[in-house]
């Protein structure tokens, strides 16, 4: 039995170190957010930095390090990424992403003055940008002291993971990136239930994580199985109120949240206007149909 077991973590490289674009924060952003964020309080759990990171990652998978502006006081980068990114999207996901968060806000004086400052954001064209090398580990092996290694290598080794196709079962099975992690693509792995099949893919997720005592740097791996749904979904008390769902777009997975409040159904208001306006001609479908029948939309 025990010789089945295989270490699924790795010792990462010395003196590691990969090319990047950094892009930054207009300065004009990072100034004026400033006064925004201290006048904020209770209104800074609507601010949507979550939401961007997760679309901005699904949305290209060349990017490899996000940084929410509100942690901009020592460093104003914003992204890292492998290739060139489209500026003019990026800045337009940022900018929906706080224009549906106005209403959220409640204090009336905090909202007028973030509305204010959102309607400035897209007075940027471009965004200052370098190619430049990003070092993650020193010469002894431990990281370097900037800890991007803990969010850049496992997007770089997606990256890789998604070149190289894995046979499994006679089965040619490729990857594709998510918001969190690598999926295999869906509608390749399926077993058989009572004449049915029930379509899974397997998922990757990458860390880092350091050992006790020496702190050495290790790249781990847990792997898992996301099954799709193809039949009715009981929406059930017990049926939670948010639930994520994945739309397969141009080899990218796409998460948006189905929310459930008693006998309503919709999509997650914000998700749903980054999906509609960055993915012009690809609709989501109705929510109640796909609750119905997902199968259509397999």
């Amino acid at each position: 039995m025990f010789k089945t077991i295989k270490l699924q973590a790795y010792k990462l490289k010395s003196n590691l170190e990969v090319k990047v674009y950094r892009y930054k924060y207009p300065k004009q952003w990072v100034e004026s957010f400033k006064s925004v964020n201290a006048r904020l309080a209770k209104d800074k759990k609507h601010m949507p930095f979550k939401q961007i990171k997760e679309f901005l990652y699904s949305w290209d998978s060349n990017i490899v390090y996000i940084n929410d502006l509100k942690n901009t006081y020592k460093d104003s980068t914003w992204i890292l990424s492998t290739k060139p990114i489209d500026e003019l999207l990026a800045v337009a996901i940022i900018k929906i992403c706080f224009e549906e968060t106005i209403e959220n806000i409640k204090q009336p004086h905090v909202k007028e003055m973030f509305q204010e400052w959102v309607e400035k954001l897209d007075v940027v064209t471009n965004l200052e940008s370098d190619y430049e090398s990003l070092k993650l580990t020193r010469t002894d092996g431990e990281l370097e002291e900037n800890n991007l290694a803990f969010e850049v290598i496992p997007r770089l080794v997606y990256q890789q993971l998604q070149k190289q196709p894995l046979n499994i079962e006679h089965n040619i099975v490729h990857f594709i990136q998510s918001s969190n992690g690598l999926f295999s693509k869906p509608n390749n792995l399926y077993y058989e239930m009572k004449n049915n099949k029930i379509y899974y893919s397997i998922k990757v997720i990458a860390e880092i994580q350091t050992t006790p005592h020496q702190r050495l740097p290790m790249l781990h791996f847990k792997f898992s199985i996301s099954r799709w749904m193809n039949y009715k979904l009981p929406l059930n008390n017990e049926w939670a109120s948010r639930t994520s769902t994945y739309f397969n777009l141009d080899d990218r997975l796409v998460k948006i949240e189905l929310v459930k409040e008693g006998d309503k159904l919709y999509w997650d208001p914000l998700q749903q206007k980054i999906y509609s306006t960055i993915y012009i001609g690809s609709t989501l479908p109705d929510v109640k149909s796909l609750v119905e029948k997902p199968n259509m939309y397999e």
